[in-house]
């Protein structure tokens, strides 16, 4: 309500600036929220305004919203292409940390999409650029994408050495996120190597990081990984334990997610009422 109050007046006042920021706030707001047809139209209403005005950085952040968008879709073709675009405008920039974050992201849409090599060569150049602005989160998220997909390929030799220098660098950040992303996957290779009593400290450590960060969706996989490796020892009962609370951390974020729509359709319901006052 405060975003849709605000763009009334800025429209009001033609405010284009504004505008085209308020819009892109509203479009974040619904990519988050899930509804990504309302959002499309938030970032194409703000992009009008950022060509108009020549205004390449945000732009380019519009098509990398975009972009985002269409992947959660799973519509490879048109994330890729706004990826490109927003890639074009940031290199233009010579914005290395943006540049990281969008090689990131097309690596990560090739690696959904079954092409290790294309989302190899993006994790290295989101790494590269990465180093160059010493942005130590991207760097810390680049090595352990990298590690997931020599995991998948089974080297998991290749796959420890990026955890290790993913772990490293997201400490050196004090990105306790990624470092619990960090320390499943590390444990979910161990355990595949038959390193039950390393595996579980690992996924031990992760659960405890997620727990200090209040991160419910880190808690959930943690405690998923840890079932996993008490089944694959034989351990049914501690698998059957861990499992009862990744469901309930789970099921907290369903409710929490559901409690999110449900308020958000009262707002519109709200909403529609008093214009028919």
């Amino acid at each position: 309500n405060y975003f849709m109050e605000a763009l009334e007046i800025a429209q009001k006042h033609n405010l284009p600036d504004n505008i085209a920021s308020i819009n892109t706030n509203l479009a974040t707001i619904h990519y988050v929220r899930g509804n990504y047809l309302k959002s499309l139209d938030y970032y194409q209403t703000a992009l009008t305004y950022f060509k108009e005005n020549e205004n390449v950085r945000d732009e380019g952040l519009a098509y990398l919203g975009i972009g985002n968008i269409y992947g959660s879709m799973g519509n490879f073709d048109k994330a890729k292409e706004n990826y490109l675009l927003a890639l074009d405008l940031m290199d233009e920039l010579q914005d290395h940390a943006r540049v990281a974050t969008i090689h990131l992201s097309l690596g990560a849409l090739h690696f959904q999409h079954n092409d290790p090599d294309n989302a190899e060569m993006h994790y290295q150049k989101s790494l590269h650029h990465a180093e160059m602005s010493n942005d130590l989160r991207t760097q810390g998220q680049a090595l352990l994408n990298m590690g997931i997909l020599y995991a998948r390929e089974g080297n998991h030799t290749r796959a420890l050495e990026h955890y290790e220098k993913a772990l490293a660098l997201s400490q050196e950040a004090g990105h306790k996120h990624t470092q619990a992303s960090v320390l499943r996957n590390k444990a979910l290779t161990l355990m595949r190597m038959r390193n039950f009593n390393q595996a579980t400290q690992l996924a031990q450590m992760g659960l405890q990081l997620a727990a200090e960060v209040e991160s419910l969706e880190d808690q959930a996989e943690s405690l998923k990984v840890l079932s996993r490796i008490s089944e694959e020892q034989g351990r049914y009962a501690s698998a059957l334990s861990y499992f009862q609370d990744y469901k309930h951390f789970s099921d907290s974020l369903l409710s929490i997610e559901n409690q999110k729509q449900i308020n958000e359709m009262d707002a519109m319901f709200q909403s529609e009422q008093k214009q028919q006052m």
